[in-house]
Formats: structure tokens, C-alpha cells, sequence
């Protein structure tokens, strides 16, 4: 569990130190055939399901 959050944290860092040096996105989710996740609310749950 440490290493995994030692982990996360160098990611989290690594991600915000590129953003500080305006490291842009390379495009390659330009290219991915897999449309994003579709984010739901209460009003979107199947009838029966409680939310969450």
C-alpha cells in the first residue's frame, strides 16, 4: 500500500510539474476509438437502482 501511494503521489507530481512547464498533450487520445465514460446523476440511474 505504500509503494502504491508513493506512486500516486510521484505521478500527481510529475503530471502538475508538466503542466507548470507547458508540456502538452502528445494527441494520442485524438485518435482512440473508445468514446469517454459517460458521467451519470441521480436523474440518469435504471429504474431500481439507488444512487449512490
Amino acid at each position: 500500500m505504500v509503494e502504491l501511494t508513493a506512486y500516486v503521489a510521484f505521478v500527481n507530481m510529475a503530471t502538475r510539474n508538466n503542466t507548470a512547464n507547458g508540456v502538452r498533450s502528445q494527441g494520442f487520445s485524438d485518435s482512440c476509438e473508445i468514446p469517454p465514460a459517460r458521467r451519470t446523476t441521480a436523474g440518469d440511474a435504471p429504474a431500481g437502482a439507488s444512487p449512490a
